[in-house]
């Protein structure tokens, strides 16, 4: 009884073990090959010409993806899709942050392919860009739009779609695509400024403007170490004022500042005043408040003549005439249609 006690136990243990061993050896095969999805659907010529850039340090069998992807189709797994499939397994086993990036880039070939030129510091340069970004669109959104505009085409719309990673992780390969090593080293020297200064968002807002528009920000910046060195948002700002705004600009940043306000109630005022003092445009303006006062004396007058009619009706006859005498009825119409030359007041 007491062997099959031991027994049991050591298989309970064995059971156990292997339950905490099994999650993570197949939780990182099943999620490291999803970018392989969007690999077989690209373009086989552009595929083959980033095969020719890069080499993998190692190889990658169909069956390893078929065991993460069984519905993958084994014919589409050509010689390239492999061969770039093994760099982006290297970049999904470099840690949490490079499997949701080779995974959740819209184009995996291209980050596979900037990988293998940039090296393993790449997924660290895009962690830092991705990380600088999605801290900081909190504090960009509160902005204002006049403020947002000293940050280039900065707008809540465009912070509002950096604050998805998968969105940010896309922008990165793409803006580096565009700009090549001068652009990386730039992200790179940003991505460096922003950890020494985690509390500024200055770095985040340079980070948007140059993902979705480069050269703009490049002309406006200039040189990005005399802006890093000159310490941030003071620096951005005066080289963004010095690339030059239309008076369209100037008076749209204005009107967005709270000095609109004074300026509205300035105009109002300006417009009133003529109105009080001009008898013609007084009278214009008031008129028709005039008619209606009119109207509603002349309503009333006769609502409580009506009602004088109907209470002197239920009295007797003497006390009818000792505490209701009849009077005239006023002449309404003469009371309403007088000449202009009669009429005097402020109205």
């Amino acid at each position: 009884m007491e062997f099959f006690q031991k027994a049991l136990s050591k298989s309970i243990c064995i059971i156990i073990a292997l339950f905490m061993i099994a999650p993570p050896v197949f939780g990182t095969n099943s999620g490291t090959f999803g970018f392989v999805r969007k690999l077989v659907t690209h373009n086989s010529k552009k595929l083959g010409r980033i095969a020719k850039e890069i080499t993998p340090s190692s190889a990658v069998r169909k069956l390893d993806i078929q065991k993460a992807l069984p519905k993958i189709d084994l014919k589409k797994l050509t010689p390239d899709v492999l061969k770039l499939a093994a760099v982006g397994n290297k970049i999904a086993d470099s840690g949490r942050f490079g499997s949701r990036f080779i995974n959740g880039v819209s184009n995996p070939a291209e980050a596979i392919r900037q990988y293998g030129r940039y090296g393993a510091r790449y997924v660290d340069s895009g962690e830092s860009f991705a990380a600088t970004i999605i801290n900081h669109t909190g504090n960009l959104s509160k902005l204002s739009p006049g403020e947002l505009r000293k940050y280039g085409n900065l707008s809540k719309k465009t912070i509002a779609r950096f604050s998805r990673e998968d969105f940010v992780n896309s922008s990165f390969v793409s803006v580096v695509r565009k700009t090549g090593r001068h652009g990386y080293e730039m992200i790179k020297k940003i991505g460096r400024w922003a950890k020494d200064h985690p509390k500024s968002s200055a770095a985040a807002a340079l980070l948007i403007w140059y993902s979705t528009d480069p050269e703009g920000c490049t002309d406006a910046v200039g040189d990005v170490s005399e802006f890093l060195a000159g310490g941030g948002t003071e620096i951005l700002t005066e080289a963004v004022s010095r690339s030059g705004k239309g008076i369209s600009e100037t008076l749209a940043e204005k009107w967005q500042e709270p000095s609109r306000q004074y300026f509205l109630v300035g105009v109002a005022a300006m417009l009133l005043l003529p109105a009080i003092c001009i008898r013609f445009i007084r009278r214009m303006i008031f008129f028709p408040f005039r008619m209606m006062s009119l109207r509603l004396n002349a309503f009333m007058d006769r609502k409580e003549a009506q009602l004088e009619q109907k209470i002197i009706s239920r009295l007797p006859g003497t006390e009818r005439k000792k505490n209701f005498p009849f009077r005239k009825k006023p002449d309404n119409k003469n009371s309403v249609s007088r000449s202009d030359d009669e009429v005097t007041g402020l109205f």
